[in-house]
């Protein structure tokens, strides 16, 4: 259960169907803004936060071409009116600092994979093989 205000992990939710769902319309609506094709594959991490409904902060994989790619939409859920709205919808890369840590806990300098002057939150782990080239 979320904390009013706080921004808490989701777990087990990866594989909800609501959280699905909720992660699908957030890449048909980036698609539908962004003039994109993206196709969403799966969510991996979920988190959220008590407002005037609630504010769901999915991690996904979505196709973009041939290439899997990770991504993070921010989606403000209020069920009892039927609302949903795409809050941001960004690269899972440009969320975070230059000091990106590999599914194998190695540091890796950003700017070498062309990331530079990425702003964000220190330490957050990658998956491995989130990096497509």
């Amino acid at each position: 259960m979320a904390t009013l205000g706080g921004i808490s992990q989701v777990d087990g939710s990866a594989n909800s169907l609501e959280i699905e769902n909720l992660a699908r319309f957030a890449v048909d609506e980036h698609n539908k803004k962004g003039n994109t094709m993206l196709q969403f594959k799966k969510v991996t991490n979920v988190k959220q936060q008590v407002v005037s409904g609630t504010m769901y902060y999915i991690t996904l994989e979505a196709m973009d071409g041939d290439k899997t790619k990770v991504y993070e939409a921010k989606v403000w859920d209020k069920p009892w009116m039927d609302f949903k709205e795409l809050q941001d919808f960004k690269a899972y890369l440009a969320c975070i600092n230059s000091q990106l840590m590999l599914g194998d806990g190695g540091p890796v300098d950003a700017d070498s994979f062309g990331f530079q002057g990425q702003t964000g939150v220190d330490g957050i782990r990658l998956p491995k093989g989130i990096l497509s080239y």
